[in-house]
């Protein structure tokens, strides 16, 4: 295999810890591509569920490809596997993306249930303040 340290990392996982290594590796992404559609289900923007969404299908998108040109059923393309591949800038956009994954998802756990939009901000030492449309979409104050 040429180059397994960058975009063929997924056969030195083959190689190294054999079957079930290489069906975990997936596995795990996989689990983070679920938690990651979770959260763009529970969006409280159009806006952010988008977001959520297409840093959902990139990952997975990537992964799919990588995966599939190690295993010889598409092209070689030289697409990094997510979180795996040797490479600053894949680790560091894919890490800034679960970055706005976290961020999305801070901002959907600060409002309460049957909230759509809001705009609350923690303050420390304090209860939370702010205003939020509700389900009835009437914009209510909440302390």
């Amino acid at each position: 295999m040429p180059e397994q340290h960058t975009d063929f990392v997924f056969t030195v996982a083959g190689e190294e810890l054999g079957f079930a290594g290489a069906a975990l590796l997936p596995a795990l992404l996989w689990a983070v591509l679920w938690r990651a559609l979770r959260i763009a289900a529970a969006g409280l923007t159009p806006y952010a569920r988008l977001v959520a969404a297409g840093i959902v299908c990139w990952l997975g998108a990537q992964t799919f490809v990588n995966v599939g040109m190690v295993i010889g059923l598409m092209p070689i393309v030289g697409v990094p596997l997510p979180f795996v591949s040797y490479g600053g800038s894949s680790i560091v956009s894919c890490l800034a993306a679960v970055g706005v994954l976290m961020s999305l998802h801070r901002r959907t756990a600060l409002c309460p249930r049957g909230v759509r939009t809001c705009n609350r901000r923690p303050v420390v030492g304090e209860g939370f303040e702010g205003r939020a449309r509700g389900e009835d979409g009437l914009t209510k104050t909440y302390k």
